[in-house]
């Protein structure tokens, strides 16, 4: 039995800036993006633990792409240069749905 290889659905992708996508990591805890780069999907974004006992806060931060971590929006910034020197990055979605629900500045 073959299978057929799935397509990527960009009918709903959008070109945003990579200034932008970097600044909306920075202002969130909790997000993941979605991009298109070389004909693959590759997921970026942040995390965050939240303990509601010990803070009202969220803490320990980290960045990622795919598998791989960062402390920081510099090293973050670093490793993504090293993926797309594109100032424009094709996004498929942002937590799960279009990136036209987001609104991004000029």
């Amino acid at each position: 039995m073959f299978f057929k290889k799935k397509s990527i659905n960009t009918s709903e992708a959008e070109q945003i800036a990579i200034s932008s996508l970097l600044k909306l990591l920075r202002e969130n805890d909790i997000l993941e993006i979605e991009l298109l780069l070389n004909g693959k999907i590759v997921k970026i974004g942040v995390n965050s633990d939240y303990d509601h006992r010990k803070t009202p806060e969220f803490f320990d931060k980290r960045y990622y792409i795919g598998d791989n971590e960062y402390l920081s929006p510099a090293e973050f910034s670093h490793a993504f240069a090293r993926l797309s020197t594109q100032t424009q990055q094709t996004v498929l979605r942002i937590d799960g749905v279009a990136p036209k629900y987001y609104h991004f500045e000029s």
